[in-house]
């Protein structure tokens, strides 16, 4: 085990320790009050109906007691207030969470998903799941219904997702919209540009070196073996005229000097 894992579990032992004189007696007290036994069906009975969907969408549907409209839903029976029957959490987080199921980079975006799916179940008392979880310690003596507080945690991952797809999207189509507006203005560009041609040599008049192409002494993409034998360079196949000439030119200064 990692030392930072066994720092971890002594941590939580200590903390059980020191908590564990008051967790006794507390215990005896709600075993002996009676308490549990009247809220065993607790947390079935307090379920949202069907009909409570819409209010995901529309904050005051039942009406807002600080404008003194609350007409409330007999359905809700002991949710019927204003705070426990408040699932709204806004529009477009709604619609965020939904399009970051479509991020791939979420990589817990499926896990999030199936616990807020799970949490719908809880709160609207979907047969079998609601009754697995009614047993399971936390639960069994609460409503189903507030696990709505949980509800925000895989709503704000799903949202946070979709804030992070769409912003991928909108710089993707920007960029692309940047690269054709440079695309187009380099284009403009060269096309406006005034072309400055040399102007051919007069006739009769050799060609310029500097234009002999691969055929010249001042081509570039000429080899250099043969650059040097059509410059004059020496070399076992130089030209037999270009040879005669250097020896010839040799010959005449050592008999002028």
């Amino acid at each position: 085990m990692p030392p930072q894992s066994i720092g971890v579990v002594a941590g939580v032992l200590i903390a059980f320790l020191i908590a564990l004189p008051t967790y006794i007696p507390f215990a005896r007290q709600i075993k002996g009050s009676g308490y549990l036994e009247t809220r065993q069906t607790t947390s079935l009975a307090a379920i949202f109906p069907p009909n409570h969907w819409p209010s995901f969408v529309d904050a005051d549907r039942l009406g807002n007691p600080a404008f003194k409209n609350w007409r409330g839903d007999p359905n809700l029976g002991v949710l019927n207030n204003y705070v426990e029957a408040t699932v709204y959490f806004g529009v477009i987080p709604l619609l965020l969470a939904l399009l970051g199921l479509y991020n791939r980079r979420a990589r817990a975006r499926w896990f999030w998903a199936a616990a807020a799916l799970l949490i719908l179940m809880c709160m609207f008392g979907f047969p079998y799941v609601s009754q697995l979880v009614a047993r399971l310690p936390g639960f069994k003596y609460s409503a189903l219904a507030r696990t709505a507080l949980l509800l925000p945690l895989p709503a704000a991952y799903l949202a946070a997702a979709g804030v992070q797809w769409c912003g991928a999207r909108l710089r993707r189509a920007f960029g692309r919209g940047r690269a054709r507006g440079a695309h187009h203005s380099t284009n403009d560009q060269r096309r406006d540009r005034p072309r400055h041609r040399r102007p051919p040599p007069p006739p009769g008049h050799p060609r310029p070196r500097a234009f002999r192409g691969s055929r010249g002494c001042a081509g570039e993409r000429a080899p250099a073996s043969r650059r040097r034998r059509m410059c004059g360079g020496s070399g076992s196949r130089a030209e037999p005229q270009a040879m005669a000439r250097r020896v010839a030119s040799g010959a005449l200064r050592a008999c002028l000097f």
